[in-house]
């Protein structure tokens, strides 16, 4: 399965966005029932994902979200200062990266990327 590497997707939005806009990447995940433990300790706020993230700056923290209704889906939200805070994540700890997701794929079913987002400017509604 496997977290799939986009930051050459992220290019044209990193270039086109405010520097001090904060950096969300949001994915959903269908933990093998079998391996619950294991994955909450992985992906949760305190878990092997956060850990890593945690060595580079710029990193705010992850939120890892359990379905109301489905014990095996969850959701995680990585916050980032920036889109160059996370690019020069990948570009300083692509190697420990892509090993953290070999070890953590026989946790999962299934991952997907749900998106990335970026802080909206609040304006004010026209008159």
């Amino acid at each position: 399965m496997g977290r799939v590497d986009t930051r050459a997707t992220y290019g044209g939005w990193i270039a086109s966005r405010d520097r001090d806009v904060m950096l969300v990447r949001i994915w959903q995940f269908r933990a093998r029932p079998d391996k619950r433990a294991e994955f909450l300790a992985a992906y949760g706020a305190a878990g092997a994902w956060a850990t890593l993230f945690g060595r580079a700056a710029g990193y705010l923290g992850t939120e890892l979200l359990e379905s109301a209704t489905d014990p095996t889906l969850y959701v995680t939200v990585d916050r980032w200062e920036s889109a160059e805070a996370w690019a020069a994540f990948l570009k300083s700890w692509s190697e420990a990266y892509a090993a953290l997701d070999r070890q953590c794929e026989s946790l999962t079913t299934a991952e997907v990327e749900v998106g990335v987002f970026g802080q909206t400017p609040i304006s004010d509604p026209a008159p």
